[in-house]
């Protein structure tokens, strides 16, 4: 199996280099198989460590990602509820967000 090996460099200019090395990174990768789907790109509407939330406008999808430690949270399902209500509590204080831009 071969080595895939990625060198880049930003211009000097450049405002965002993370930005710019991951549209680098996809453009050399474009067509390659992969079994993780990337995070969705988009507006941030909550960041916590157990529950990120975000928006993609232009193609209108929500993400939303829990994470349950059952170490902490033995009761799991109690946990799972508290987390839906602060996704609702989220999408409530954002539904102008959420409406269609008319053209």
């Amino acid at each position: 199996r071969n080595t895939m090996v990625f060198h880049a460099s930003a211009p000097p200019d450049c405002q965002d280099p993370r930005a710019y090395f991951i549209g680098k990174i996809e453009q050399l990768t474009e067509g390659m198989e992969t079994k993780a789907k990337p995070k969705l790109r988009g507006i941030r509407l909550m960041t916590a460590d157990d529950l990120d939330i975000t928006f993609n406008r232009k193609e209108r999808i929500i993400e939303a990602t829990l994470r349950i430690e059952l170490e902490r949270y033995p009761a799991y399902n109690n946990r799972l509820i508290t987390l839906m209500q602060r996704i609702s509590q989220c999408f409530a204080s954002n539904q102008t967000t959420f409406l269609r831009r008319s053209r």
